[in-house]
């Protein structure tokens, strides 16, 4: 057995146990990133680092072995520095909306995107249950959504007021327990932005929308758009918004860390990529952040696995060789999707 002292808390574990299941035994908590449970630590994010004050040393908790005589601190003042400095050294190479422009616009701080997709789908009742949680009245808006709906900077934005209209109308919104018009969702303060579209990137973000032609107008003004044509319209939506925004590793721990993304700034910033696969999934490689977590669950049982691809800021997650990425995800999809610590493997219909 090795004894070491934990946050000034002695503790007995076998020879061979991590520093972060030690720390668990006490209740400890030590934030972590790039690991999961059974899979071998790559100890590539840092965000588990704790301080050993008997050899002076600052330790990856997921990979680091107890020793006997350590002392181990997991959250002074100087741990939790390297952790989100860590966090931001993560944040400065990520490109991608956290929340879509729309959303964050939005006084009600509607989720216009998810809209969007029952729409597109025709579901105009869980459409409607998304805008009776936050109504505010349209009418009377300026329509800031509008204004920074990232279609405009390819055709024109989507008609986001005549569909919201739209669904006020529905006989579904009317039918909603009144008591839920007054809930508000909680949201989470850092936000991702990754700046204005580029012209080589448009392509990319016309890969999601399933109508490329330009904005719907109704056929009758004063009625506003029909179910076809809502349908239609919505289909424009670009879906700029992270499909995992709530549950993103990487964006929790921005927050709770209080990390800036511009801390550490690249010389130029990675495009936007889209690239998105039979199985309902999307891989977005500018918001990876190379843990290799995919890789291991491929390697299990693909045919084809994924691998590191190119050296040091330029490495991605591929195939080797010319095989299709799509081999790599036959029969893993959801549990590559499920593990992935940040947004850049999602389910993009969700």
């Amino acid at each position: 057995m090795i004894r070491i002292k934990i946050n000034n808390i002695f503790i007995e574990v076998p020879d061979g146990t991590m520093l972060l299941k030690a720390a668990e035994q006490l209740g400890i908590e030590i934030p972590t990133l790039c690991y999961l449970k059974d899979f071998i630590p790559s100890s590539s994010c840092m965000v588990c680092v704790v301080e050993d004050k008997y050899s002076g040393k600052f330790l990856p908790a997921c990979s680091a072995l107890a020793q006997t005589g350590m002392i181990i601190e997991t959250d002074n003042d100087e741990v939790k520095k390297l952790r989100k400095n860590a966090v931001e050294l993560l944040l400065s190479e990520h490109v991608g909306d956290c929340e879509a422009p729309c959303k964050r616009a939005c006084p009600a701080h509607t989720n216009i995107p998810a809209i969007n997709r029952f729409l597109a789908k025709g579901d105009f009742k869980n459409a409607a249950k998304i805008l009776h949680k936050t109504k505010h009245g349209c009418a009377e808006c300026a329509a800031p959504c509008e204004k920074v709906c990232r279609r405009k900077n390819i055709d024109a934005a989507v008609s986001i007021m005549q569909l919201q209209e739209f669904i006020f109308s529905q006989k579904d919104f009317k039918e909603i327990p009144s008591s839920s018009k007054s809930q508000r969702i909680a949201k989470l303060k850092f936000n991702s932005s990754y700046g204005k579209m580029r012209d080589n990137e448009k392509p990319e973000f016309l890969k999601e929308p399933e109508n490329a032609n330009a904005r719907t107008e109704p056929k009758e003004i004063q009625s506003g758009f029909t179910a076809d044509e809502a349908v239609a319209e919505a289909k424009r939506c670009l879906h700029c918004d992270c499909r995992k925004a709530d549950i993103c590793k990487l964006r929790l721990l921005a927050e709770k860390f209080e990390a800036c993304q511009r801390i550490f700034e690249l010389t130029e910033r990675n495009d936007v990529s889209k690239i998105i696969y039979p199985e309902n999934v999307i891989y977005e490689p500018q918001k990876c952040i190379k843990c290799g977590i995919c890789i291991q669950i491929t390697e299990k049982t693909e045919e084809i696995a994924f691998t590191f691809i190119g050296r040091g800021f330029k490495v991605k997650i591929g195939v080797p060789f010319t095989d299709k990425i799509s081999k790599a995800l036959r029969k893993t999809a959801k549990e590559c999707v499920d593990s992935c610590p940040t947004g850049a493997l999602a389910f993009y219909k969700s």
